[in-house]
């Protein structure tokens, strides 16, 4: 399972923001319901075809958090985009991000198939 959401950033009262705007989607490997295998991770990361996605830790939670612990669980990790000000009545996000966001994912199910998934199961359950 895959949520799509948004992550709040603070990239403007930092002098050297960890995240920001038109730096592209982000992932969370770890966050108040889930933990993603550093395997896994690494994994999603060459398939989502870029090295440079945003991973990060994260206090917060996204809906991959029931997927992870109900019924046994699932395989389950975040693609978000950075934005500002998201519990608020304007938000902002980088259209830029949110195109990058779309192709990514377009292009991971695109090309996922029985194999890839037997992949993914094979780390989930012996990875790290």
């Amino acid at each position: 399972f895959i949520a799509l959401d948004c992550s709040p950033i603070d990239d403007i009262n930092t002098t050297h923001p960890e995240f920001r705007l038109g730096a592209g989607p982000m992932m969370r490997y770890y966050d108040r319901g889930t933990l993603l295998k550093t395997k896994l991770r690494d994994y999603l990361k060459t398939k989502f075809n870029t090295s440079n996605i945003q991973t990060y830790f994260a206090v917060g939670g996204t809906d991959a958090i029931s997927y992870y612990t109900e019924n046994g669980g699932a395989i389950s990790t975040s693609l978000l985009i950075p934005g500002r000000y998201l519990h608020s009545p304007a938000g902002i996000a980088s259209i830029s991000d949110i195109e990058k966001t779309i192709s990514i994912l377009s292009e991971f199910l695109a090309n996922i198939n029985n194999q890839e998934l037997l992949k993914l199961k094979d780390i989930y359950t012996n990875g790290q």
